[in-house]
């Protein structure tokens, strides 16, 4: 499974005046600097998560994020000149065959896609459970 989330943060970022300067925004997570984490890790920074979808197979499920990319543009363009750091994270969940991706790649075109609003991009590896 391919889980890609954004992520929207800064210690400096003004999170509540970015995301009430966008109200059809559903964050999954907020979080601001110097609060205290779930897990006990005190932020350091301020910002957001963002749910842009699940699934497979990759490259219908690319294609969806960077329709949502484009779609939240406006917000994108608002946090970056807000100094907040834009993040693409994909989270690839591996460890059972059920969940198992053979290939997540990104042709020239989508990468200039994530350039263009300023998304820095991540692949990241999370355990599956059986």
């Amino acid at each position: 499974m391919i889980l890609p989330v954004l992520r929207v943060s800064s210690a400096t970022l003004d999170v509540d005046a970015l995301l009430a300067a966008h109200p059809d925004l559903a964050p999954v997570n907020v979080w601001r600097t110097g609060q205290t984490g779930p897990r006990g890790r005190v932020y350091d920074s301020s910002g957001f998560t963002l749910d842009l979808g699940s699934g497979a197979p990759w490259v219908p499920l690319l294609e969806k994020t960077l329709e949502r990319l484009e779609a939240h543009r406006p917000m994108l363009d608002d946090a970056r000149e807000r100094g907040a750091d834009l993040t693409l994270d994909f989270g690839l969940v591996v460890g059972i065959a059920e969940e198992f991706t053979e290939t997540a790649s990104f042709a020239p075109g989508h990468l200039r896609q994530l350039l263009d609003p300023g998304v820095t991009v991540l692949v990241s590896a999370y355990p599956g459970q059986e």
